[in-house]
């Protein structure tokens, strides 16, 4: 069924688009808390990196 289509293309429309979603979403139900919600993504965002760079 997606032997002509490019997995890599494939992906990045998807994430392209989950990301547009949540952005959408967030910015139209959260638009109080969308900086609370952004604050707590960088500080996940750099616990994991914290982690990940761990010796």
């Amino acid at each position: 069924m997606f032997h002509h289509h490019s997995h890599w293309f494939d992906a990045a429309s998807f994430i392209a688009l989950v990301l547009a979603v949540l952005l959408a979403f967030t910015l139209t139900i959260w638009p109080g808390t969308s900086a609370a919600a952004a604050d707590s993504l960088a500080h996940m965002l750099q616990g994991m990196i914290q982690v990940w760079n761990r010796p």
